[in-house]
């Protein structure tokens, strides 16, 4: 499964995005965001890729502190992530 992440600058933001993607039914766990993003609370929100509209939908409809979209891309069994948002 492709993932990608949604970063956002505080936990409540992080918190509150993910219970919004639940609400309507789409996976998503809360997991360390990647030293890679550069940003962040040290949480993010980790969902299918399949998902992204709804999400990208969920962000621009809240107020929450958020500080990006990545792709998760794995790469001879290492984990990249590519900005995307």
């Amino acid at each position: 499964m492709n993932t990608c992440l949604a970063v956002f600058l505080s936990s409540t933001s992080t918190r509150m995005f993910a219970d919004k993607l639940r609400s309507q039914g789409v996976w998503c766990r809360i997991v360390p965001t990647p030293p890679e993003a550069g940003v962040g609370c040290g949480k993010s929100v980790e969902f299918s890729s399949c998902d992204l509209t709804k999400a990208k939908r969920i962000i621009s409809s809240s107020r929450g502190s958020f500080a990006g979209l990545f792709e998760k891309r794995i790469i001879a069994g290492r984990a990249y992530y590519a900005r995307i948002g």
